[in-house]
């Protein structure tokens, strides 16, 4: 999922990584799915709740910014008003594993202190 190879390569080395998945991992994936992509997934989020979702634009997962945009629209519908997305293009699913992670963790470091009662934070630039 990473278009990083060198984060690849980590994956694949990694023995903690490509272990076999359970049926029990097989249904609760399976669950967890139709829960939040069934008719009214949304019920049940209170509408003042503010959500931030971040994805890549290539990510399968969610359908390439479709299923991210969809998931906003459907959140708006049920009611949340405060609802922001960031698709990135040419990135996919590992966002924080990526060449750009610091600028989606700046994005979503703002948007906590718009929404968060607490003193800024200082973000330092790395060089």
């Amino acid at each position: 999922m990473s278009l990083a190879k060198e984060n690849r390569d980590h994956f694949l080395a990694d023995t903690l990584c490509g272990i076999p998945f359970s049926n029990n991992a097989f249904y609760a994936t399976a669950y967890v799915a139709n829960r939040g992509s069934g008719p009214n997934w949304t019920d049940g989020i209170p509408n003042q709740l503010p959500f931030l979702l971040e994805s890549g634009k290539e990510d399968p997962i969610g359908n390439f910014g479709k299923g991210v945009i969809k998931t906003a629209e459907d959140l708006m519908d049920h009611g949340n008003q405060d609802v922001k997305y960031h698709l990135h293009p040419m990135m996919r699913h590992e966002l924080l594993n990526e060449s750009i992670k610091e600028k989606v963790y700046i994005e979503i470091l703002q948007w906590l202190e718009s929404k968060l009662p607490f003193e800024s934070i200082s973000v330092t630039e790395h060089p």
